[in-house]
């Protein structure tokens, strides 16, 4: 439970125009935004809010449920209310939208995967830790079992990129890195009836030489080496993915 409760509804002087409850979420939102207001914390019962902001109760439910809908906090019954920690799932909806509806191109996105995936394999090769490589590994070994399967080999793919910008510790990077290796998904699977099954096994089968390369210099903190051999493999996927 937060301990100094004297800073909420101080001074609480919403604009006419804006709802009380809008106001009450803004503000509670930029306490949590700014740390005031840190992940696991309590906020006051709900009776407590009401005196704060001199607001009914139905204005201050509203509020509470409008921060709860944005993941800025849980309600639980006879547990109270307790801010959640940051969540990046508002700003991927939004990336994605765009992306869908035509408003990012594919070449956008193969340009973003250069650059960020560049970076990713880089501070992954210099910051990475013993877990990473175990769980980088560990996802290399599973893509091995599935090669037969085209589609899940791809999607275990997609998440050895997403391990490796977790290794870099970067997580503006690996938000990015999220969102662009999801649309790749998207087109690859779209793409995958267009190509033979021939065709099909024998990527697999570079993809999955690439992937150990790119570890091997991750492993051995070589970020030059991992940066070539991962802009050479962004350069093969793309010409036979996204070219045809």
């Amino acid at each position: 439970m937060i301990n100094d409760h004297s800073s909420f509804g101080k001074d609480f002087t919403p604009d006419h125009a804006q709802k009380a409850s809008v106001a009450i979420y803004e503000q509670v939102r930029q306490k949590i935004l700014s740390g005031d207001l840190k992940p696991g914390e309590k906020l006051p019962p709900e009776r407590d809010l009401i005196d704060m902001f001199e607001r009914s109760r139905p204005t201050v439910r509203e509020a509470l449920r409008m921060l709860e809908s944005k993941n800025y906090i849980t309600i639980s019954r006879g547990r109270g209310t307790t801010v959640n920690k940051p969540s990046t799932d508002e700003a991927e909806r939004t990336l994605n939208s765009l992306v869908r509806l035509n408003l990012v191109s594919v070449q956008n996105i193969i340009d973003v995967r250069h650059v960020c995936e560049a970076l990713s394999v880089t501070l992954a090769a210099s910051h990475r830790s013993e877990q990473d490589i175990k769980v980088m590994s560990q996802v290399l070994e599973d893509a091995e079992n599935v090669k037969d399967d085209f589609q899940q080999f791809m999607a275990y793919g997609i998440k050895f990129n997403g391990a490796i910008a977790k290794a870099s510790h970067n997580e503006m990077l690996y938000l990015v890195n999220r969102i662009a290796s999801s649309f790749s998904y998207d087109r690859m699977s779209s793409q995958a009836g267009n190509i033979t099954d021939e065709k099909k096994q024998e990527m697999c089968q570079w993809i999955g030489e690439q992937h150990r390369e790119i570890l091997d210099t991750i492993i051995a903190q070589d970020p030059e080496a991992a940066k070539k051999i991962n802009d050479y493999h962004i350069e093969c996927i793309s010409k036979t993915m996204f070219e045809m």
